[in-house]
């Protein structure tokens, strides 16, 4: 069995494969470790050993009484990959100091000479050595399927839900957690899968023999996590995380007993399956996490997950009516993820749904439609996407949620024209998306947040005059103009314009004529043009 998974940065491929062939390579971007399994020899060994132990990734020659230590500790490895690059991460973290070098070896000299036991016990002194604060963190990946994309902002709000992040003056526990990602990057454990636009993590990956560890560890400390692909599992009370992967759904109304009071988080992996009927959360009552996202429920939403109290992460697809669902005792929310899973049926929401205290992100579908908090909101950081329709001023009032950092916006149906002159209140806004549906004209506001740093336009069918206003955004570093965002045969940029701007994409265009020269754009660094014929 192989996998393969594209490096985006210079659009090489790296593998992946089973340890029955005798084949390792080690992936040059410092963004993968991705492994074939031949044996390294000692000089190889060295040197991949020297990378990985640095904090750059740049191949270095350390001093002598470490190439001694770590010449020892190579041999030690066998020339297996993947054990060499986690002890490399190991050593990268700690502060260079010959007896931590010394002390690694007497660890790893203790491993019996079997590739299972070298490779587990390798796993467990970099286990060994994590901080208490990224052990739960790390372990939290086996609640996922092996194999599996994980989208770093779904990970991040879970391990804020769940209380795995210590609080920091002057950082947000989501800025937090991404440091704590970073960390389990830099000591390997922890794979790099994708990059967005902006070169940041988009979503990241564990090797499955590092998953298999995370699931047996789990099992081991306190049973705190349960992985099912049976209809029936008794051993699934009791335990903290329960992830129920690929197996039935059962809707059983005793499933869970009193003895299900330990269950604080609930998965289901099965994107196959649509239901009429869901489990019987009434025993689940300390429940912190129920991610139902990839189940198709058909009646709205199951009346007792708003008897949940202590849930701070929902996310639920269905169709049907949720605005008559008491979604306002859900205090402790801070995640909402709500989603129809057919255009046909687009939900419908409570009004007062963004008013719950503690809301950070929430996610819905385009066409739901929603209202902005009646009181200030000052928590929340995300909401996409928002729907923005007729005249109603208290659909475009952004004064009432001051601290957004995301926001996505669909309008459909005619609008005031100053209906996002608002959006220039939302000083901490850094990403914004706007998309059109039936709307014969968007009116661009005429000043945005200064802070602004990435920006999305779908169907707005603006002049390529309106980029004058864009243009002089002083923090923009990405553009991205998709479905017609702007029309016209030609466009001539103005001096002084786009000054930041590093990543600019133009999709579907009618543009004919693109008058630009060495001036504009001076820190361009990607440029994309797709599905522009006329240009």
């Amino acid at each position: 069995m192989s996998t393969s998974f594209p490096d985006d940065r210079n659009g090489s491929r790296v593998l992946i494969t089973t340890r029955n062939k005798k084949v390792a390579e080690f992936a040059s971007s410092s963004d993968m470790w991705i492994f074939r399994t031949r044996s390294l020899n000692p000089e190889e060994s060295w040197k991949l050993l020297s990378k990985t132990a640095t904090s750059n990734g740049k191949l270095c020659s350390p001093p002598p009484e470490f190439e001694i230590i770590g010449r020892c500790i190579v041999e030690k490895c066998m020339g297996i990959p993947l054990v060499i690059v986690l002890i490399g991460g190991l050593l990268a973290t700690l502060n260079n100091s010959p007896s931590q070098w010394q002390d690694i070896l007497f660890t790893i000299s203790s491993c019996k000479d079997r590739f299972e036991i070298l490779l587990y016990n390798t796993i467990e002194v970099c286990y060994h050595y994590l901080p208490t604060h990224l052990k739960a963190c790390f372990l939290y990946f086996g609640v996922f399927p092996k194999n599996t994309e994980i989208h770093v902002k779904k990970l991040i709000k879970l391990w804020v839900a769940e209380g795995f992040v210590n609080p920091e003056m002057n950082k947000s526990l989501e800025e937090i957690s991404k440091d704590y990602l970073c960390d389990l990057i830099n000591r390997r454990l922890v794979q790099i899968h994708k990059r967005s636009s902006d070169r940041k993590i988009k979503s990241c990956m564990l090797h499955d023999i590092l998953h298999k560890f995370c699931l047996r560890k789990a099992i081991e400390e306190e049973d705190i996590m349960m992985v099912s692909t049976t209809e029936y599992d008794k051993f699934l009370e009791g335990r903290r995380w329960v992830s129920r992967q690929y197996g039935c759904w059962s809707i059983a109304t005793s499933y869970f007993t009193n003895s299900s009071l330990k269950i604080r988080s609930l998965f289901y992996f099965d994107d196959n399956l649509y239901l009429a009927k869901c489990w019987s959360f009434s025993s689940l009552k300390l429940l912190r996490v129920l991610d139902l996202s990839l189940i198709k429920y058909w009646h709205g939403m199951p009346s007792e997950i708003v008897n949940l109290v202590h849930l701070r992460y929902l996310a639920l697809t269905t169709i049907g009516y949720v605005c008559n669902s008491q979604l306002f005792k859900l205090q402790s929310l801070q995640t909402l993820i709500l989603s129809a899973w057919t255009k046909e049926f687009q939900l419908q929401l409570p009004c007062d749904v963004l008013d719950l205290p503690w809301l950070r992100h929430v996610r819905f579908d385009k066409g739901s439609s929603s209202y902005l908090p009646n009181l200030v909101q000052e928590n929340l950081q995300t909401l996409s996407w928002f729907k923005v329709t007729g005249q109603d001023s208290r659909t475009t009032n952004f004064t009432k949620v001051p601290n957004l950092k995301e926001l996505g916006i669909y309008i459909e149906g005619e609008v005031l024209p100053n209906a996002l002159e608002s959006l220039a209140q939302l000083h901490q806004l850094e990403k914004l998306k706007v998309k059109m549906g039936r709307v014969e004209r968007f009116n661009l506001p005429n000043c945005f947040p200064s802070n602004l740093k990435q920006l999305t336009l779908s169907n707005t069918y603006l002049s390529w005059e309106d980029m004058e206003i864009i243009g002089n955004l002083p923090s923009l570093d990405l553009l991205k103009l998709k479905d017609f965002a702007c029309c016209g045969p030609e466009w001539t940029p103005r001096d002084g314009e786009f000054l930041q701007l590093k990543f600019f994409l133009i999709e579907r265009s009618d543009l004919e004529h693109w008058n630009a020269n060495a001036n504009h754009f001076p820190v361009l660094e990607h440029l994309i043009l797709r599905y522009c014929w006329d240009l």
